[in-house]
């Protein structure tokens, strides 16, 4: 006859479980290409952040999506379509390391 597990027990184990599930879904991704040192992955990653600031339609002047001289937003609360700018500035530094030879892994 199998053991049986008590509630208490069973509630554990779950959680637990959920616990692992969860921590493997937060675990870091790194660029990655063969032959690539540390300094040349940082340097390359840096070009591609920068060129991507520039991909990202800038509001004018004046409105509530200003920006400041570096291309950052300058609105000191959140405005509309800053998340598709941060998306449009992610996807643009992701297809920039792609096109030099990385993976994220």
């Amino acid at each position: 006859m199998a053991p049986s597990l008590s509630l208490a027990s069973l509630k554990c184990v779950l959680g637990c479980a959920a616990i692992a599930m969860l921590a493997s879904g937060c675990a870091t991704r790194n660029w990655t290409k063969p032959g690539a040192d540390a300094a040349a992955v940082s340097r390359d990653l840096d070009n591609c952040r920068a060129a991507s600031l520039g991909s990202a339609p800038i509001a004018p002047s004046g409105s509530s999506q200003a920006v400041t001289e570096r291309g950052r937003p300058g609105a000191s609360q959140p405005t509309a379509g800053s998340n598709e700018r941060f998306v449009e500035e992610h996807e643009a530094t992701s297809r920039c390391m792609s096109k030099r030879g990385y993976e994220l892994r």
